[in-house]
């Protein structure tokens, strides 16, 4: 969301800039700056919410050889543990260590794997970090 804010307000800037400075349309006369400035406010708003939306809806996984790495955002609790039902099936109980109000990592040891996972409240919602390690000989 970041980057989105930041490109959008760049891209802003430089619009802002040419209907200013650079561009003169008789026609639109002191209009044109003005509708500059709307519309440069309405692309801000929607490259920020469509990239909040996406980011709210998108799980993003890395495979390694030692296990995966996943994240992903949810709203409540309930929504976290549905997300983790395929994983947590099978696993003993949770083990937790509370690092600040805000912030709070869980492990659960499962045949064949550690799953940890992390969960961190932002803003209304709560960002999920999940690291699963596999516990399986080489050989």
């Amino acid at each position: 969301m970041v980057s989105s804010g930041v490109a959008s307000l760049i891209a802003s800037a430089l619009y802002l800039y040419l209907a200013f400075k650079v561009l003169v349309v008789p026609i639109f006369g002191n209009l044109l700056p003005v509708l500059a400035v709307i519309f440069s406010i309405v692309g801000i708003s929607l490259g920020l919410l469509a990239s909040y939306t996406i980011s709210n809806r998108t799980t993003v996984s890395v495979v390694t050889p030692e296990g995966a790495e996943m994240e992903f955002y949810a709203k409540n609790n309930d929504e976290i543990e549905q997300k983790l039902s395929s994983l947590t099936q099978g696993c003993g109980n949770p083990s937790y260590n509370v690092i600040d109000e805000n912030n709070m990592i869980v492990t659960r040891k499962c045949n064949g794997y550690e799953l940890q996972y992390q969960v961190r409240k932002e803003g209304r919602g709560y960002r999920v970090n999940i690291k699963v390690k596999t516990n399986f000989d080489r050989g």
